[in-house]
């Protein structure tokens, strides 16, 4: 049906650790569902478990998805090629 892949790390910023979601995929077939919406729950349950004082992720396509699970717009994601 879907995954999540996230990772625990400490951030001075945060003054703590902080999760990262690195990917939430979700099978279009399962869109809806509240697959991703579970998936996402257990992602911050378990980042929590690990320390996390917040949970943060980058999307360019999901805003409104993750807007409705409490998310909030915090920052803007730049990258640069190797």
């Amino acid at each position: 049906m879907g995954y999540v892949h996230v990772l625990v790390h400490p951030a001075f910023h945060a003054n703590g650790n902080v999760g990262w979601v690195e990917e939430v995929v979700v099978d279009p077939q399962f869109r809806g569902s509240g697959c991703g919406r579970l998936l996402l729950e257990a992602a911050q349950e378990w980042a929590r478990g690990a320390g996390a004082v917040y949970v943060a992720l980058a999307t360019r396509r999901a805003g409104e998805f993750y807007r409705t699970l409490g998310f909030e717009e915090s920052a803007l994601y730049f990258k640069k090629p190797s």
